[in-house]
């Protein structure tokens, strides 16, 4: 009864200021209405209880708002019990409304405070509807009083009335039942149009093999850290990787191991890199890291971690050792001069110059 879709949730939290505002206009016309029938002491306190509930009603939705947010389903399913309860306290208040009015009004009266909670239930649909259930209760629980006094007290406006009702129930719950149904499938719609952005988004930012970033994603991320890192007077380097005689082992062992070793390579990258740090296929065997924040050494010293961990490692494809080596280079911002494209042209100008120099090496 408590578990709910959490786009259903969101509708009935979103919904709760204009909720609150209708609950304190009808609250203050039934007391100016009834002020001269009831006595002072039990509007006073029937006051009291009011305001209580609606300020639970608003504690209530920004805790569900908050945990909706950090997606804490034990802490919704828990609030969205005491909004349950809630509402029950809020049926129980309203019906000591309506036995006052019963108690101390005018004959017919009752049939006024009758057309008010109707109009109460009728102006919740919008807001309590999308937790049918939840609906469904606080509905019985406003009307079966109502009834109660209105067959005890007979006659015929009485009995006419009862006649009301029945129609009303059926109408109402099936009423909140089709808003219950279109919110949920709008909320499924919006959930599917979202995940489809994400997956089409992730797709544009990724390489397929791989899963690393692409080119164009790190060229477009690496130049705002990049600023980033000037305006709080931050080193950063920047280390290009190529794997030496890509084409070979292609052609020895096939384009199949050339994809498992491009893909074991990014897992064993990924798995060295900080959160701060952007790592992207950036070529056909080419890969790319911005470290943030750091300077010369700590980034020469993890480039060279990086060559030994894959000169030492097994690739082993289809039974086969494949021996795989890196040639890297490497490159730190020195002022704040020096954009992406330079530092870029830099580190491929010493990544030219180790495979220069023998691959396998760091310069």
């Amino acid at each position: 009864m408590f578990t709910y879709h959490p786009k259903l949730i969101e509708h009935m939290v979103k919904a709760t200021p204009k909720t609150i505002i209708g609950l304190v206009v009808l609250s203050l016309m039934y007391i100016y209405a009834f002020s001269s029938y009831i006595p002072d002491t039990e509007l006073y306190i029937w006051t009291i209880l009011q305001t209580i509930f609606i300020i639970i009603r608003y504690i209530n939705a920004k805790k569900l708002e908050r945990y909706l947010l950090l997606k804490n389903e034990e802490k919704i399913v828990e609030h969205t019990k005491y909004f349950f309860y809630s509402l029950i306290y809020s049926a129980g208040v309203w019906n000591l409304a309506f036995l006052g009015i019963v108690i101390y009004g005018s004959y017919y009266y009752e049939l006024i405070a009758l057309a008010v909670m109707m109009g109460i239930l009728t102006a919740s649909i919008s807001s309590i509807s999308a937790l049918y259930q939840i609906f469904v209760v606080y509905f019985v629980l406003m009307m079966t009083p109502l009834g109660f006094v209105m067959y005890v007290m007979g006659g015929h406006a009485h009995n006419t009335v009862l006649l009301f009702i029945a129609i009303f129930i059926p109408t109402i719950l099936i009423l909140a039942r089709f808003v219950n149904h279109n919110i949920y499938e709008f909320a499924k719609v919006n959930e599917q149009l979202h995940e489809q952005l994400l997956k089409e988004k992730k797709l544009s930012i990724t390489d397929p093999l791989t899963g690393l970033y692409n080119r164009r994603y790190f060229f477009d991320t690496v130049e705002d850290i990049l600023k980033l890192s000037y305006r709080e007077d931050k080193s950063s380097s920047f280390l290009m990787i190529d794997v030496d005689f890509f084409k070979k082992i292609n052609d020895t062992y096939g384009h199949q191991a050339g994809d498992y070793i491009l893909v074991e390579l990014a897992s064993l990258l990924e798995n060295m890199m900080r959160k701060s740090d952007v790592l992207a296929r950036v070529g056909g065997e080419e890969f790319g890291i911005f470290l943030f924040n750091t300077d010369k050494e700590p980034s020469k010293v993890l480039a060279e971690v990086i060559r030994e961990k894959v000169f030492n490692k097994q690739f082993l494809y289809e039974g086969r050792n494949i021996d795989v080596s890196l040639s890297i280079g490497t490159v730190t911002s020195t002022n704040k001069k020096e954009d992406l494209k330079e530092l870029y042209k830099i580190a491929d100008k010493n990544l030219y110059n180790a495979k220069a120099n023998g691959r396998n090496c760091v310069i």
